[in-house]
């Protein structure tokens, strides 16, 4: 949550070094067998990366791209059709 007092989201740099001690202790647990520990395991590789549980196939993929590029391009011919 966020309010008045509150400081608001640290500089990137400053992240990984206020996690990280509690990140590693996470990642130590769920190695030593604790599987509620993997729920909080993340990597640092980008923003959301760590938050991917599973790997989509291209072939699950690829038909979202396409769905999802068709109806922009419909929505973009609509809207400049319509002037909005």
């Amino acid at each position: 949550m966020r309010g008045m007092a509150s400081p608001g989201a640290p500089p990137i740099p400053s992240r990984g070094l206020i996690s990280e001690p509690a990140m590693a202790e996470a990642t130590r647990s769920n190695e030593a067998g604790n599987q509620a520990a993997g729920a909080l395991v993340r990597y640092f590789v980008a923003q959301g990366v760590g938050l991917v549980d599973h790997i989509p196939t291209c072939r699950w993929v690829v038909p979202g791209f396409m769905t999802g590029s068709t109806e922009a391009l419909e929505e973009m011919a609509r809207l400049s059709e319509t002037g909005e």
